[in-house]
């Protein structure tokens, strides 16, 4: 089958008529008849019904009808490559924090690398791991405990990834007006006991952290828990009840925005890192590199002044 008998196929259902289309087709009657005659040989199976008006498409040739708009489309996308810019693409994984979200979409305002493809995935945190190691993300953005540390840094070195600290923070609680403990200015765990704590689906390394212990309290003992993947119902379900949910304090500017505080925890001695990864012996792009370098400020730098430690 040629691309050029689809073309004829389509001009032949537009005409409605052999004689028309071969005319439009700058073709003789008999060539154009040929062509098809062919096309329904190596398909097999017949494509018109001819009438004295004209002709008409069988049951199979609707079908092919309806591919070949979809094939000839491509093909004039394909045709048109060549007229179009380069378009730059930045792949980017990240573990999900609301302030990672904020910061891409002030990037690509800020720096104006037009025609500029973002692909941002938040995703597990060995979900991000595998997407840098696989080469779907150039960079990944990773934040972890002491409990993760030492499993982190083997997996690293095991898939020779490259991981830059941007800063370190401590966990603290996001809750909403519902929640009694809203105007506290410190939380202390058996506070925190009564009412349900929202996060993410656990993965390995996440399961981890249940090993976590704060003034005295163990995280497993936590057992009223609802999970989500998605960062918008976290928000709803902190804003509407009473949930709770352990968070760094470089989120605490969005969060304020909708109306959750962000509050220390009474003996707190969590220990998280917050920074990125690459592939060690792979150079970034300039549009990474950027990111990287607006990460920095907007993240550590900004943050360094405001942290609630």
């Amino acid at each position: 089958m040629q691309f050029q008998q689809l073309i004829y196929f389509n001009e032949i259902i537009k005409a409605k008529s052999m004689n028309r289309a071969a005319n439009n087709l700058y073709l003789s009657q008999p060539s154009l008849s040929k062509s098809m005659q062919m096309l329904e040989e190596e398909i097999g199976t017949k494509l018109f019904i001819r009438t004295n008006k004209g002709v008409i498409l069988t049951e199979n040739g609707e079908k092919l009808a309806q591919y070949s708009k979809t094939i000839l489309a491509q093909l004039e996308m394909i045709k048109k490559i060549p007229q179009e810019k380069s378009r730059k693409v930045l792949n980017i994984a990240s573990y999900p924090l609301i302030t990672v979200e904020k910061v891409i979409a002030d990037f690509y305002i800020v720096y104006d690398f037009h025609p500029l493809v973002i692909n941002f995935e938040q995703c597990r945190l060995n979900d991000v791991i595998e997407k840098v190691e696989k080469s779907d993300a150039e960079i990944g953005i990773i934040m972890y405990n002491e409990a993760q540390s030492r499993e982190i840094k083997n997996i690293l070195r095991h898939k020779h990834l490259l991981y830059t600290e941007w800063m370190t923070d401590t966990w603290y609680v996001n809750l909403g007006k519902k929640n009694p403990l809203y105007h506290s200015k410190m939380i202390s765990m058996e506070e925190l006991r009564s009412f349900p704590v929202i996060r993410k689906p656990d993965d390995y390394y996440s399961s981890l952290s249940f090993y976590l212990e704060i003034d005295g309290i163990r995280l497993a003992e936590l057992d009223k828990v609802i999970y989500t993947n998605d960062n918008s119902s976290i928000i709803t379900m902190l804003q509407k009840t009473d949930v709770f949910r352990f968070g760094p304090s470089i989120s605490k500017n969005e969060f304020n925005q909708y109306g959750i505080k962000t509050i220390p925890i009474k003996n707190c001695q969590v220990f998280i890192r917050i920074g990125w990864i690459k592939r060690k012996k792979e150079i970034l792009s300039n549009e990474s590199q950027s990111l990287i370098e607006f990460f920095k400020r907007e993240i550590c730098e900004k943050n360094s002044e405001n942290l609630l430690l």
